[in-house]
């Protein structure tokens, strides 16, 4: 887990003063597969409806995604590659196994 420091400072005229470095842990945060949209535990990401579900609108609940945080998403069935998992699933994949514009681009592990 990344930690990043949080450092309290006050100045004085020309001086500053650091009252304390404390070491935070940084925010874990879980992604939906379908959707890409980011929560910062399971519990609250599963608890409401997906609106790019399979199986319709509000037909099931956001899936997780299991795969690390990137910088760079790739499609798992034609390559298309996009900065978020949200930008990648926004549009229909040409490659997809329900058929051409069938289905959603859905991003590769």
């Amino acid at each position: 887990m990344h930690r990043r420091k949080s450092t309290i400072a006050f100045a004085f005229g020309t001086a500053a003063v650091v009252l304390c470095a404390v070491a935070v842990p940084a925010v874990k945060h879980y992604y939906c597969k379908c959707r890409g949209l980011k929560m910062t535990s399971v519990n609250s990401l599963t608890a409401s409806l997906s609106q790019r579900h399979p199986a319709g609108p509000a037909k099931g609940r956001h899936a997780l995604y299991e795969g690390e945080e990137k910088s760079t998403y790739t499609c798992k069935y034609c390559g298309l590659k996009s900065s978020s998992i949200a930008s990648l699933t926004s549009s229909k994949c040409q490659r997809h196994p329900n058929g051409p514009q069938k289905g959603r681009h859905g991003p590769a592990l």
